[in-house]
């Protein structure tokens, strides 16, 4: 198996002399129509307690990751929430994101115990925070074109991904300038701090799906799976992109906090891309460079 990252020609690593890698949120606005994904780095999940849904408070609770337990709804009993949004980061489950939960005319009309029916709807929305990323295709052949539009690639072998995403870190590390974060970012850093600055480097083949979750029941949905799909959101696309076989390497980042101790915060790039300069890849997983017409 290979990995191939198809471009143009003056993209090309070994003209242009830099790697370029995106952005999630980039890939959310990118000009290309064909590469766009407005939702990248998202998931919805909706209640439509008009379907009869029987729902409490702690299952409530438990798919929003706590959003819930948080005003109006000690008063959910009592009055009607009408256009409410409650949006809290989950950070403290280890998930680099905000969680919004909005509140569309809910009302109770029924209660037993714990236990209620209501009408209205909770809409769930997760948005992950930004991180770089490569996006490259996974491919049996080292010669398969899959995209047209490009008349060049590069390729490595799958079995070196992972030395292959230790020596883009290390690099990033190398070239890496405190602009390409973001201003929120920056507020969080203490002077003299951007050599403490961490990069983590995750890969996965991306997983092809629906991202909207429709809730009949409290059976259709628990905290454990909220969870495992909110820390992998960044490898999950729409159907249909299915055709690109795509894998990606995700870059994280992160700092000392300025509130001392041993604690670290997270820190997120901008939404433009970066262009990591390189003068060479690591001999162990030297890549293939081609062109469409076979040309070196």
């Amino acid at each position: 198996m290979w990995l191939k990252k198809f471009c143009d020609a003056d993209h090309l690593p070994s003209i242009s002399g830099k790697l370029r890698l995106g952005t999630l949120h980039e890939y959310r606005k990118i000009e290309r129509p064909e590469l766009r994904d407005p939702k990248e780095g998202t998931h919805e999940w909706v209640i439509d307690f008009h379907t009869g849904v029987r729902a409490d408070i702690k299952w409530l609770s438990e798919i929003s990751l706590g959003a819930i337990n948080s005003p109006p709804f000690g008063q959910l009993s009592t009055q009607a929430i009408v256009g409410t949004t409650i949006t809290v980061d989950l950070g403290d489950y280890g998930i680099r994101g905000t969680l919004s939960v909005y509140i569309d005319q809910l009302h109770i009309s029924e209660e037993n115990g714990n236990d209620f029916t209501a009408t209205g709807l909770l809409k769930f929305h997760f948005s992950r925070h930004n991180s770089m990323i490569l996006c490259m295709s996974w491919v049996d052949d080292p010669s398969a074109h899959l995209f047209e539009d490009y008349n060049s690639s590069w390729s490595i072998e799958l079995k070196k991904r992972d030395e292959f995403a230790g020596w883009m870190c290390r690099h990033i590390n190398q070239h890496m300038s405190l602009l390409q974060f973001d201003e929120r970012s920056l507020n969080l850093l203490s002077l003299g701090q951007s050599s403490a600055i961490r990069v983590t480097c995750s890969n996965n083949p991306v997983e092809y799906r629906d991202r909207k979750i429709e809730v009949k029941n409290r059976t259709d949905l628990n905290r454990e799976m909220i969870v495992s799909l909110l820390r992998n959101a960044e490898f999950v696309k729409d159907r249909k992109f299915e055709a690109e076989q795509e894998y990606r390497f995700v870059f994280d980042f992160d700092a000392p906090s300025n509130r001392g101790g041993n604690q670290r915060t997270r820190l997120d790039t901008r939404e433009s891309p970066y262009f990591l300069p390189i003068s060479t890849f690591g001999t162990s997983f030297s890549p293939t460079f081609s062109r469409k017409n076979n040309e070196e």
